[in-house]
């Protein structure tokens, strides 16, 4: 069962992609579903801001 979400915007480039690159992607999305552990996170906005609550 696939769990990866993708945009409208990404599934429309995926289906541009050729065989192999589609392969890459899928073996990297299916890596990270495995261990998410092993993928970066997205940067903060701004890394010195300090957030009070």
């Amino acid at each position: 069962m696939t769990h990866a979400f993708y945009s409208d915007a990404a599934e429309k480039i995926r289906t541009e992609l050729t065989r192999s690159e589609r392969a890459a992607v899928e073996t990297v999305r299916t890596s990270l579903e495995s261990d998410p552990e092993q993928g970066r996170g997205l940067p903060d906005a701004d890394p010195d801001e300090i957030v009070s609550s």
